[in-house]
């Protein structure tokens, strides 16, 4: 399975923020200059190995969490976008 993370970010001057998908921090960015940057955007994939076997018909739920954090001097983010592919093989 692999997901593909797209997070924006606004940050004012000496502002920093990052993002984490699961405990992995993915992305930091820092705004060392003196104006703001409106649109700081990043885009990064990670492919997890889940061995879940189902029976014909059944389901499983997978968490794939995400989180912002280093925020910092008035970060904010203005989007987050997710896209997940997986490949499934029946035998």
């Amino acid at each position: 399975m692999e997901r593909e993370v797209e997070v924006d970010f606004i940050l004012p001057a000496g502002a920093g923020a990052a993002y984490a998908q699961d405990t992995d921090q993915m992305y930091y960015v820092r705004n060392s200059g003196s104006s703001t940057i409106t649109d700081a955007h990043t885009q990064t994939t990670k492919l997890y190995q889940a061995l879940t076997p189902l029976a014909p018909g059944a389901g499983a739920v997978i968490q794939l969490p995400i989180t912002l954090d280093r925020g910092s001097a008035g970060a904010t983010y203005n989007r987050i976008q997710v896209f997940i592919r997986a490949i499934l093989i029946s035998l």
